[in-house]
């Protein structure tokens, strides 16, 4: 199911598909169509919508981020009951930076030192191929398909580019990043 670009009524018909099985079609307002689980009364699907009413439009996250959060925790539903706060997940993404990340201090020409913080390509390899089932083995396909070889070498395709956040007429410069994208062919 493509969710880019939903707004607050269409992430309604997107959790609603998320969280029950469907079976049935019901359209909201502003035309939004989803499908309603069998079985389902007409007090019941009300009282659906209103619980994710609540849900739609938390301060600061995409409706795609919290469709995300929702089927990790469907899939894993102790992350509910293990008391996770901000600074827990703040500790496992800094976990993963310690694994991944490097920080260098450069000298400025005009003076005093730059912190430049970023990732160690190889690392991160490293990093997803201990912890991304789906990646090793699709690594280890491309791996068996192609061999690397002193005849055959697989090469390193390196891409660098400034990223600026914000939209077009309000960038926020203060943020800016170089980003940088590696492809193994």
């Amino acid at each position: 199911m493509a969710l880019l670009g939903l707004g607050p009524r269409m992430l309604l018909c997107a959790l609603s598909q998320l969280l029950f099985q469907t079976g049935a079609v019901a359209e909201y307002r502003l035309g939004a169509v989803a499908e309603i689980p069998l079985g389902m009364r007409k007090g019941q699907i009300q009282a659906k919508r209103q619980r994710l009413q609540a849900v739609a439009g938390l301060g600061g996250i995409s409706d795609r981020a919290l469709v995300k959060v929702l089927a990790a925790v469907r899939e894993e539903p102790e992350l509910l009951t293990d008391g996770t706060s901000r600074q827990d997940i703040g500790r496992a993404a800094e976990d993963i930076w310690k694994a991944v990340g490097q920080t260098d201090e450069m000298e400025l020409i005009t003076g005093g030192t730059f912190t430049w913080f970023h990732s160690r390509p190889s690392a991160v390899l490293n990093f997803l191929l201990a912890t991304c089932p789906v990646f090793s083995t699709f690594f280890a396909s491309r791996l068996q398909a192609s061999p690397c070889t002193p005849t055959s070498p697989w090469r390193i395709v390196l891409y660098a580019d400034e990223v600026t956040p914000g939209a077009v007429l309000t960038p926020v410069t203060e943020k800016e990043m170089l980003g940088v994208v590696f492809h193994i062919s």
